[in-house]
């Protein structure tokens, strides 16, 4: 499992390595919940980061069928989520909750 600080701190680091050693793979990254939201195609995502402000997070976009899980995630909360990377932003997709963490 990666935190979201350290994929995040690699893309900014040297976006070129990031990629040659994250790109197209399977990651399960854990991080603090930023934003819960639908892009303009109607896609759900969340946001990973490590709760400070930041420019970058993990940007990883949900399936229909996880709906009810994204319905009850909150700001601040600690999640991990797995996916395939893609590129840039660190974008994951078809991405599924693997672990909630208790308060």
């Amino acid at each position: 499992m990666i935190r979201a600080s350290r994929i995040v701190g690699e893309y900014e680091a040297n976006e070129v390595a990031a990629d040659a050693r994250y790109k197209g793979k399977e990651l399960a990254i854990i991080g603090v919940v930023g934003e819960i939201k639908k892009d303009i195609l109607d896609a759900s995502y969340v946001t990973l980061d490590d709760g400070e402000f930041g420019l970058r997070a993990v940007q990883a976009f949900f399936q229909e069928k996880d709906l009810p899980q994204l319905a009850q995630l909150r700001r601040g909360q600690i999640v991990a989520a797995a996916g395939r990377s893609l590129v840039m932003n660190v974008l994951l997709q078809k991405c599924r909750l693997i672990q909630l963490a208790s308060e």
